[in-house]
């Protein structure tokens, strides 16, 4: 449920509760500073103690698991959720999504990448949709990660046509289109295969065009070629489950 209340800053919406997903794999240094980030952005726009941060660490093998740790202790509306064994970013997503308990789900990287800031935003646009995605205005992608968003994009307008022009990442959304929809890819491939699934469920969903801001700190995790195979693989999985009748 949103509303708008006015404060002496101006008109402020607000929702009745949020579940914020955050995936991490080694993000020590930066997780930090996105949960600082989230609980300040959540305080203006989330009802008083109705939003739950869940992070899931996918089986990081730096300090990360300890850190969520010592924030979830810190404050109750922190739940941690660890893989034993990194499993890939779409299978954190997934995590944070069955583990999610509010009325919208809301999912924000952990390297710093995706601004907190930008959460008003995403509930302005919610309105009577089931899903906002995003685009970025412009992203500081170089070399391989380039590469690689053009040949995603090559691949699924061949694997997939006649699917319509779905851009973005699903950012925010109502909670049940998590629960209702199943979701199979481990990789950050998820992310199609939810809007893909959601198109073809006939749910509403509505783009909006952010920021892209450079890492925190330390490397990518997504630019290494055993990814891009990693996401080809569930591509063409999907494909053949969606299509094999």
């Amino acid at each position: 449920m949103r509303s708008e209340n006015a404060d002496p800053a101006g008109t402020v919406t607000r929702i009745d509760s949020l579940s914020i997903i955050i995936p991490a794999f080694n993000e020590a240094e930066n997780l930090p500073i996105v949960i600082d980030d989230v609980q300040r952005e959540a305080g203006k726009h989330v009802a008083d103690g109705q939003c739950e941060i869940i992070i899931v660490d996918d089986g990081s093998q730096d300090e990360t698991s300890t850190v969520a740790g010592k924030a979830g202790e810190q404050d109750t509306r922190i739940v941690v959720r660890r893989h034993p064994q990194n499993r890939g970013l779409g299978a954190a997503i997934r995590t944070g999504y069955e583990a999610a308990t509010m009325s919208y789900v809301c999912y924000f990287p952990a390297d710093g990448q995706v601004p907190v800031s930008s959460l008003p935003q995403l509930i302005d646009a919610i309105g009577d949709a089931d899903i906002v995605t995003t685009a970025y205005t412009a992203r500081p992608d170089r070399g391989i990660r380039l590469l690689q968003s053009k040949v995603e994009r090559l691949i699924i307008r061949m694997l997939f046509p006649g699917t319509p022009d779905i851009r973005g990442v699903p950012r925010f959304m109502k909670r049940e289109v998590v629960t209702q929809i199943p979701m199979t890819s481990t990789s950050g491939f998820v992310n199609f295969e939810l809007l893909l699934r959601a198109t073809r469920n006939n749910l509403k969903i509505v783009t909006v065009y952010i920021d892209c801001l450079e890492r925190l700190g330390g490397q990518s995790k997504v630019n290494n070629y055993r990814t891009i195979f990693k996401i080809l693989i569930e591509m063409l999985k999907l494909r053949f489950r969606l299509f094999e009748k």
